[in-house]
């Protein structure tokens, strides 16, 4: 069994998020960003990180809301959001 055919195994049964509407994802960074649920959101495994210091004392929440507008963060496996 060569790479390409376990690499199209494992892409057919993993199962994916589903696209998040942009303007979903920037109301969630902005009410419960200090949570890091925009994170959770997007698929991101470190958003309990963001929870901790509480958005990084608001820094995160500010530069993740920065980056959601500007399509510089997409989901944690590269799909763009949806408009």
């Amino acid at each position: 069994m060569n790479v390409v055919s376990m690499t199209l195994k494992i892409s057919v049964f993993k199962k994916m998020k589903p696209l998040p509407y942009k303007t979903t994802v920037i109301f969630a960074s902005l009410f419960l960003g200090s949570l890091g649920y925009d994170r959770y959101l997007l698929g991101y495994k470190n958003w309990w990180i963001k929870a901790l210091t509480i958005g990084g004392l608001g820094c995160w929440i500010v530069y993740d809301l920065f980056r959601i507008i500007t399509n510089k963060m997409p989901m944690a496996d590269g799909r763009l959001l949806l408009k």
